[in-house]
Parts: C-alpha cells; structure tokens; sequence
C-alpha cells in the first residue's frame, strides 16, 4: 500500500515517500514504507514521541505540514526532516 501510493502521487522530478505507523499494544510501530527514507523518518518520529503522524494518529484528523521550515510543532522532528530532504509532510 505504501509503495502504491508513493509512486501513484509522485510525479515527474518530484518523487514521494509514505510511511505508515500504526498503535500497537499502546506504542507507535511503522509497519510499512515505500523506501527507507520514509521508513528511517517514520522510526525517528516514532522515537521523538511526537510529530505530524503521531498527532493525526491521537487525534483521528489529518495534519498538514505545508513547508517543515516554517513549522513550529514538533521541532526536534521538523529539523530531522528538513535535514533529509522533506519539504512538506501530510
């Protein structure tokens, strides 16, 4: 599913990565990525406790983050992101 979707939405020179994280027994786990980077970003969030995925997760409502460098939520994850390449999360 998550690779589908990746290649479904990117385009061309414009290549995207999804992650899927789900609660188990009361923890986040990522169960699915379409490449590393996606899988790499999804474990880092999950070891910060917090971000974009973690609050849609908790709140049931889906989280926009048009530009990670204008973001002020989740700070410590906004940087690793940025740090990596991303640009906008949702």
């Amino acid at each position: 599913m998550a690779k589908v979707t990746a290649a479904e939405l990117s385009g061309e020179g414009n290549a995207l990565s999804c992650g899927v994280t789900v609660i188990r027994q009361k923890r986040p786990v990522a169960v699915a990525a379409s490449d590393a980077e996606a899988r790499n970003l999804d474990d880092l969030q999950n070891s910060f406790g917090d971000g974009p995925c973690l609050s849609a997760l908790r709140t049931a409502t889906v989280v926009h983050v048009p530009d990670v460098y204008g973001e002020d939520r989740w700070p410590r994850y906004m940087r690793a992101a940025a740090n990596a390449g991303v640009g906008s999360i949702l």
